[in-house]
């Protein structure tokens, strides 16, 4: 499995959507299932998945599936 397939797998596990509803406009709050409580879920599945750490500061900025592959660079996690 890439870490493309990676990334989508934890989105459908966070945020509890299929896969096929994950593409690259995906925002916070812009679909119902990425609430405050649902980002929290995302954050974990991210860790769990690329076995890595993600800083508060960071999860703040994690707004879109755009910002999440960017910060995900800065931990070596190429998209």
């Amino acid at each position: 499995m890439n870490n493309t397939e990676k990334l989508h797998q934890a989105f459908a596990q966070g945020l509890s959507i299929p896969a096929n509803a994950i593409h690259s406009d995906l925002a916070y709050q812009g679909i119902t299932a990425w609430d405050s409580m649902s980002h929290l879920f995302l954050i974990a599945a991210l860790e769990e998945t690329f076995q890595i750490q993600i800083e508060t500061e960071d999860i703040l900025e994690m707004s879109s599936y755009q910002r999440i592959t960017s910060v995900l660079k800065k931990y070596d996690v190429s998209i």
